[in-house]
């Protein structure tokens, strides 16, 4: 049995309508765990799952949504900037420096956020929805990945 296979890009989410049973969907779940998913939260007619990011080796943190209609599948994931890393990273920056032997920790500070303003300046840390510059190859390998799986799992 043959589905159609809907793709929509919005933004940052990219969602994929496909019709399947039970089985095909137990078998993209399964499918997702080997792909170092983690189950966040799961229902009958929702399933949320998250996948820790690698940013040194350029892969961001992944948020798959789930939500299911009878055999209607509405499947949802995005990108996203782990703001509470890069936040606490910079507070224990600006705490540890002092204490490291670097003599001018508030230049040393001002530096890093000249940085950052730059990369901004630049769009090298897009930080707007669409998300082109800084996600673009990540988010292309994990679309890749996801349809992959959705069509060994449901087209199959």
């Amino acid at each position: 049995m043959t589905t159609e296979l809907k793709i929509h890009h919005s933004g940052r989410v990219t969602q994929l309508l496909v019709k399947g049973s039970d089985m095909q969907f137990r078998k993209f779940r399964r499918l997702l765990l080997l792909n170092d998913f983690i189950i966040i939260f799961e229902n009958n007619e929702r399933l949320e799952m998250r996948r820790k990011a690698y940013v040194m080796q350029d892969d961001w943190p992944i948020r798959l949504i789930v939500r299911r209609d009878s055999n209607n599948f509405d499947i949802r994931y995005f990108l996203f900037i782990p703001w509470g890393w890069i936040i606490a990273f910079s507070i224990l920056i600006f705490l540890i420096l002092p204490y490291a032997g670097v003599p001018n920790t508030s230049l040393a500070f001002l530096l890093s956020v000249i940085v950052i303003v730059l990369m901004l300046f630049k769009r090298q840390f897009d930080c707007r929805p669409t998300a082109r510059y800084w996600q673009s190859s990540p988010r292309r390998r994990w679309h890749n990945i996801i349809e992959h799986l959705i069509k060994e799992s449901f087209l199959s």
